[in-house]
C-alpha cells in the first residue's frame, strides 16, 4: 500500500485527483462536478482514496460525500468505514500518549505548550476524530530541552533517526525541533522555536509567554498558544511544508471560522515582526484558491504580496512530487521554494548560500569520517 501511495504521488495524475478532492471541501458542488463523483466505480474511487490518505483526509470523506449528495459505491463505503474506525483508534492512542506525556512533564516541572494535533482538532473540528494526527508536538523553552529530553528518555523514547543524542550548545540557530520515537508509540516532537527557516524563528519564549490555559475534553490541563500566535504558526507551518497536505489548509479555514473575533491586525503585525509575511501570504492564498474560502476582508487586502514570488511559490509547491525520496532535483526544488519564502532577497540569498556550502561540505566529507 505504501509503495502504491508513493508511486501515485509521483505520477502526473496525482494533481488531477488532488483538484477533485479539493472540490469536495467547497461549500457546494456544481451539478457537473457532482455527476463526476456519482459516475465513479469502486475501482475509479481508488486513486481518489489514495489521494485522501496522503492528505490525511480519509476520515472526513464519508460525511463530506453525504453532505454533497454523493452516494458511495459499496466497496468504497466499506473501505471508508474501516478508515473511520482506524481514525478513532488512533485518536485513543493520541489521547493516552498525551496524558502520559503531560503527566510526566508536570512532575518534572517542565512547562510545555501543545501545538497542533488532537488538542487543536477538538477545538476547531465538529468531529475531532476525523482530523488525523500522526504525532504529538510540544513547544518548550530552549533551556528546558535537556530536562524534557531526559524525561522522554525515562519513558523509553529515543531521538529519531540520525539526530544527535545530545543537543549541542547553539543548535537552536539551525534547528527548531527534534523528533522522538518509542516502539509501538505515537512519535513526539519537541519544538524549541515554534518555527525556523524564513530568515528568523518564531521564538518559543514569545509564544510561551502569551500562551493561555486550556482544559481538554479529557479534563487534561495544558497550555495552548494565544489565538493570534496559533494561527500564524499554522500558516507558517503549512507554507514551510509547501501545503503538501490539504488538511493544513482546512486547519486555517476552520480556525478562522471558530475564531470570528481573531485580532487579524495583530496576526499581520507579528508576521512582519518575525519576517514571515511571505509565508503567511502564500498559505492564505492557497486556502483562498484551492478551497475557494472567502477570507476576512482584512486578510484579503493583505494578500497580494509580490506577484513574481507568488507565481514561483505556486509553481514549485504544486509541481514538486509529494512523499518521494529526496532526489537531487527534488531537493533543489524544495531549497528554492524555501528561499522564495524569505521576506527579503538578502535573507533568501544567504539561505541559498548556506545550503550550497552545506551540500558541498557533505559531498567532500568521507562518509565514515567524524564530523
Amino acid at each position: 500500500m505504501l509503495n502504491a501511495q508513493a508511486e501515485f504521488a509521483a505520477s502526473s495524475r496525482f494533481r488531477e485527483y488532488e483538484q477533485k478532492l479539493e472540490t469536495l471541501f467547497r461549500k457546494n458542488l456544481e451539478d457537473e462536478e457532482r455527476d463526476w463523483f456519482l459516475r465513479l466505480t469502486d475501482t475509479e474511487w481508488k486513486p481518489l482514496l489514495i489521494c485522501a490518505v496522503l492528505h490525511n483526509l480519509e476520515g472526513m470523506l464519508p460525511s463530506l460525500a453525504e453532505a454533497q449528495g454523493i452516494r458511495l459505491q459499496p466497496l468504497t463505503q466499506q473501505y471508508l468505514q474501516q478508515q473511520e474506525n482506524r481514525c478513532k483508534l488512533l485518536w485513543l492512542r493520541l489521547q493516552e500518549a498525551l496524558f502520559e506525556l503531560m503527566t510526566a512533564f508536570e512532575k518534572a516541572g517542565i512547562q510545555v505548550v501543545c501545538l497542533k494535533g488532537p488538542v487543536l482538532a477538538e477545538r476547531i473540528y465538529a468531529v475531532p476524530t476525523t482530523r488525523i494526527s500522526t504525532d504529538l508536538d510540544f513547544l518548550i523553552a530552549p533551556e528546558q530541552f535537556p530536562q524534557a529530553s531526559a524525561c522522554l528518555s525515562d519513558l523509553g523514547y529515543r531521538i529519531s533517526g540520525t539526530a544527535p543524542q545530545n543537543l549541542p550548545q547553539g543548535a537552536q540557530k539551525s534547528l527548531h525541533e527534534l523528533g522522538f520515537e518509542r516502539p509501538k508509540s505515537v512519535p513526539v516532537e519537541l519544538h524549541f522555536n515554534a518555527h525556523e527557516g524564513f530568515g528568523t524563528p518564531l521564538p518559543a519564549l514569545d509564544v510561551m509567554q502569551r500562551a493561555i490555559p486550556y482544559q481538554t475534553v479529557g479534563s487534561l490541563k495544558t497550555l495552548i498558544p494565544a489565538p493570534e500566535d496559533e494561527f500564524l504558526f499554522l500558516a507558517v507551518h503549512a507554507a514551510g511544508h509547501r501545503v503538501a497536505r490539504l488538511s493544513w489548509l482546512l486547519d486555517l479555514r476552520f480556525f478562522l471560522t471558530r475564531h470570528p473575533s481573531l485580532d487579524l491586525e495583530m496576526v499581520v503585525r507579528r508576521a512582519h515582526q518575525y519576517r514571515v509575511t511571505s509565508a503567511l501570504q502564500f498559505a492564505l492564498t492557497q486556502c483562498q484558491q484551492r478551497l475557494q474560502f472567502a477570507l476576512p476582508p482584512y486578510l484579503a487586502q493583505f494578500l497580494p504580496g509580490s506577484p513574481l514570488r507568488g507565481w514561483a511559490l505556486e509553481k514549485l509547491a504544486l509541481n514538486l512530487p509529494k512523499d518521494t525520496p529526496r532526489r537531487p532535483l527534488h531537493h533543489l526544488g524544495t531549497t528554492l521554494f524555501a528561499a522564495c519564502l524569505h521576506d527579503t532577497f538578502p535573507t533568501g540569498f544567504r539561505f541559498l548560500s548556506r545550503q550550497a556550502t552545506d551540500a558541498l561540505h557533505r559531498r567532500l566529507t568521507p562518509k565514515n569520517s567524524p564530523t
